[in-house]
């Protein structure tokens, strides 16, 4: 899955798959708030959202993770 920000933003930021662990899938979360300026959960749930991935289990790991970073 790949997000697209517009102008000079990076585009490619991640990809998820079904078959990733629970660390892979933390550490994906990980990266995307990292790279977009440790952005809030709210943030990222949308971009995940817009890009049509997010899950109950998924906004639970991004909620988890960003809450410990």
């Amino acid at each position: 899955i790949y997000i697209k920000k517009k102008k000079d933003r990076v585009q490619e930021i991640f990809f998820l798959e079904e078959t990733l662990s629970l660390k892979q899938k933390e550490n994906q979360v990980l990266k995307i708030h990292k790279q977009f300026g440790h952005s809030s959960s709210s943030s990222v749930k949308r971009m995940i959202r817009n890009a049509g991935v997010l899950n109950s289990e998924l906004s639970k790991i991004i909620d988890d993770v960003i809450s410990k970073c």
